[in-house]
């Protein structure tokens, strides 16, 4: 999906929220409509019902605030009605990804000598998925687990991610190498892509956050991702646990559902 369109989609679907929210407002506010008139410099407020207008005395602010807002609502539903016709008629129009289907429609034997400038999201993914690398070794004397896909992991929780990932069919590498300033060869648990905006993401797992020396390497592992212009929320995801506070998988997935799909 081309960066337009996909942006296109993800407008739409705020529209909608957005007017949901409003319409879950109306129907919580109080009727009629909130005249302002000024004395002495100073706002007074009345509720005007069926033509009729009530003074809303020092008490009554609340009433105030709640018909202000109504007026609010009315007006950003009316807007967002008006966005929402004309996003989705160009929606219906516009057509997608004509640049990658220019080299899709190609023999693949021609497709082979050509350097594409965009390709279909399915075959960006799969060619990123296929880089070569070498990750770091696990030793054999530690605790290993393997995921759905048959790869060896560290942790349960490290299992936990990379199934969930794969389920929701994110394309990751586990612990890729990465060269950074202050460290060297770095190896982040999962390097994972978001094949509708094809950004990538380092997604870290911190399993002992009730171990003083462990969170003492957290804290120089964030200070060196912060030199290499990796942040959290931005191109770096973490999970935490504690031996109190175990993952939560539906976290795992929502944090997935909201950076990666």
């Amino acid at each position: 999906m081309d960066s337009f369109f996909a942006a296109l989609k993800k407008r739409i679907s705020e529209l909608k929220d957005i007017h949901k929210q409003c319409r879950r407002q109306l129907e919580r506010l109080p009727e009629g409509r909130l005249r302002i008139a000024g004395k002495k410099g100073r706002p007074q407020y009345y509720q005007s019902v069926s033509e009729r207008d009530m003074y809303l005395h020092v008490k009554d602010r609340t009433v105030a605030e709640q018909l202000a807002q109504r007026r609010y609502c009315e007006k950003i539903i009316r807007q967002v009605e008006k966005e929402l016709r004309q996003m989705e008629s160009l929606a219906a129009v516009y057509q997608e990804d004509l640049l990658a289907e220019a080299w899709k429609e190609m023999n693949p034997l021609r497709r082979e000598l050509i350097h594409p400038l965009d390709i279909p999201d399915e075959e960006y993914a799969r060619i990123w998925s296929e880089v070569k690398f070498v990750g770091k070794e696990i030793d054999e004397t530690e605790r290993t687990f393997f995921t759905e896909r048959g790869e060896q992991v560290r942790s349960k929780s490290e299992k936990i991610i990379a199934d969930m990932l794969s389920l929701r069919g994110v394309p990751y590498r586990y612990e890729y190498p990465l060269k950074l300033r202050g460290w060297g060869t770095f190896y982040p648990d999962f390097h994972a892509l978001n094949v509708r905006t094809r950004e990538e993401y380092i997604l870290e797992h911190f399993g002992m956050m009730d171990d003083p020396e462990y969170v003492k390497r957290f804290l120089k592992k964030m200070r060196i991702y912060e030199k290499n212009d990796i942040y959290p929320g931005r191109n770096l995801l973490c999970t935490f646990e504690s031996s109190a506070d175990p993952l939560d998988p539906m976290e795992v997935d929502g944090l997935i559902r909201r950076f990666l799909l």
